[in-house]
């Protein structure tokens, strides 16, 4: 479920459409947005309950996501922005300046030792889409094969401005595969 359907399916209400929508916010949002928490300095516990504050804010305010941009960089900021809160809450600024640093240059998490490919692969993935969401998308899309065109029209862009941002988007994915390649040689 996209996350434009999720926010749709909470701001239209209804037990049925509020359960399937919690039920897409676990299955779809946990995992990653826990995963950026730790990865910027916050304990299991702490990403757990930053979590949980994004899924009430998000789900308090879902009717303010007019359909501007995309609704993932709008969670995604939701869930940047509760982190912030934590720390300042809690004293700790473990990693503060990343957070209010260029968006698109993140510091990248410490990668875990694997022993297959493919798991470093996923991860690496997961890392990148949990510091640049809407990049991971376009990406998503390209390598699913979908016409340019269509990714430009999902992603709000020209045609040409896509083929360069996907570009781009490639380079940046690049230090988040690049402990893979040592286990592709070894």
């Amino acid at each position: 479920m996209t996350d434009e359907q999720i926010l749709t399916l909470i701001v239209k209400g209804g037990h049925d459409n509020h359960l399937r929508a919690f039920n897409a916010i676990y299955q779809d949002w946990a995992h990653p947005m826990k995963s950026f928490f730790m990865a910027r300095g916050c304990t299991l516990q702490d990403a757990d309950d930053v979590f949980q504050e994004v899924v009430l804010k998000i789900w308090k305010n879902a009717r303010q996501f007019n359909g501007q941009g995309s609704a993932k960089a709008w969670v995604w900021s939701t869930a940047r922005n509760t982190l912030i809160d934590h720390f300042r809450r809690s004293q700790k600024h473990p990693v503060m300046d990343t957070l209010n640093g260029d968006p698109d240059d993140p510091v990248i998490p410490a990668p875990t030792p694997f022993v297959h490919p493919d798991d470093c692969v996923e991860a690496g993935l997961d890392r990148f889409a949990a510091v640049a969401p809407d990049r991971a998308y376009a990406l998503e899309l390209w390598s699913a094969g979908t016409d340019l065109q269509e990714i430009a029209d999902r992603i709000g862009r020209r045609y040409g401005a896509t083929r360069q941002y996907l570009m781009e988007c490639r380079k940046k994915l690049k230090p988040f595969l690049a402990p893979c390649l040592e286990l592709l040689t070894s």
